[in-house]
């Protein structure tokens, strides 16, 4: 009897401590998952004699995940924050494309809030490449709306696909009818993805969401996009006068250019709106404001064909002697709408109150120098 005691207790202790021939020694995997952490601190130090540089903590483990996700999977936050205090793992983390970024996924996928938190305070990237769906839209079809708070402030891009017919997690928000993720998405989300929900709300006429945008946070009314286009060019660009109406209203400049040099004034006259065109011109528009290419807004009426924006120009004292490749807008309307090329000479109205009036000019030139319809 005290032999087979002895032999089970030996068995027991070799099982522990790997010298056994008949038992492999415990994987740092296998601790990982349930072992206590002053093993696990030994093993690792145990590989490092070996591998100083401790890069088997960044690599998948037998074709698995990395061991940082193997700790996130079995619930270990004490091993979880003993791993991110190696600087290898560190930096792994806050790679995007690394497997030990992937950590912040299963952690998500889990609802560990906690570990979530401390993975995003060692700096992991809330946006995981080589996943989908996202960490930010899995939080939000899980509607863990801690989490998603968490991800946005890290950083996380709302408006970011991973393929291209894929939905975004705003669009995932919207179609899943999660107000409350959606609501984060617009006050809590970077500044720059909040633009981008300014400018598509004020682009689809959503005007309630332009309205709870614009009074959480009304700085953001000029922020442009990459090609410099504001809510108000969109809005105005895509026809929604009761969104112009709003961001004017909320103080939207007026004056502002793309990177272009186009005004809102000039994509009114691009798309042939006057109703808008003169909305513009009263909040203060410059109906003279030139592209870096040169053109006026009266030029660009011409080039569209708008000749109800063309006469609001005129009427509001737009200059007509502005050319474009050597040509006045008259000119250019003749080529493109005669309608327009008919309003430009009867209804101009030079700003300088010696000039003959349009009409008694005709083609002939004002003072013999400056070419008015030529």
């Amino acid at each position: 009897m005290h032999r087979t005691h002895k032999s089970k207790h030996s068995k027991m202790a070799n099982m522990a401590f790997g010298s056994s021939k008949r038992h492999c020694p415990l994987s740092l995997s296998q601790l990982l998952m349930s072992g206590p952490l002053s093993r696990v601190v030994s093993k690792v130090d145990h590989l490092a004699l070996t591998d100083p540089q401790r890069t088997f903590l960044t690599e998948p483990q037998g074709g698995g995940p990395a061991l940082l996700t193997v700790a996130v999977q079995a619930g270990r936050q004490d091993v979880v924050d003993y791993l991110l205090t190696v600087d290898v793992v560190q930096a792994a983390v806050q790679d995007r494309k690394s497997p030990v970024a992937q950590a912040l996924w299963h952690a998500v996928d889990q609802g560990r809030r906690r570990m979530v938190e401390t993975l995003l305070q060692h700096g992991a990237t809330p946006d995981v490449a080589g996943v989908a769906p996202s960490p930010l839209i899995l939080a939000v079809n899980r509607h863990r709306t801690r989490i998603v708070e968490l991800l946005l402030r890290a950083g996380a891009d709302p408006t970011h696909r991973v393929g291209r017919l894929t939905p975004s997690a705003y669009e995932v928000a919207r179609a899943s009818s999660n107000e409350k993720a959606r609501r984060l998405m617009v006050t809590v989300s970077a500044p720059v993805y909040r633009a981008t929900f300014l400018r598509c709300a004020a682009a689809q006429g959503e005007l309630s969401q332009l309205h709870e945008m614009l009074h959480y946070d009304c700085c953001l009314i000029d922020f442009p996009d990459p090609r410099g286009r504001t809510a108000l060019m969109e809005a105005v660009r895509a026809r929604r006068r009761a969104s112009v109406t709003t961001l004017i209203e909320y103080g939207a400049d007026v004056n502002t250019t793309d990177t272009r040099g186009w005004t809102a004034l000039h994509w009114a006259m691009k798309v042939r709106d006057a109703r808008v065109a003169a909305e513009l011109i009263v909040a203060g528009a410059d109906v003279d404001a030139r592209t870096l290419d040169g053109r006026t807004p009266l030029i660009v009426g011409a080039q569209a064909g708008a000749a109800d924006g063309a006469q609001l120009l005129l009427e509001s004292q737009a200059d007509a002697r502005p050319t474009y490749k050597g040509r006045t807008a008259r000119r250019i309307a003749s080529r493109t709408d005669g309608a327009t090329a008919a309003v430009i000479p009867r209804l101009d109205v030079f700003r300088h109150a010696s000039a003959p009036p349009a009409a008694a000019l005709g083609d002939e030139d004002w003072n013999g120098r400056v070419p008015v319809f030529a």
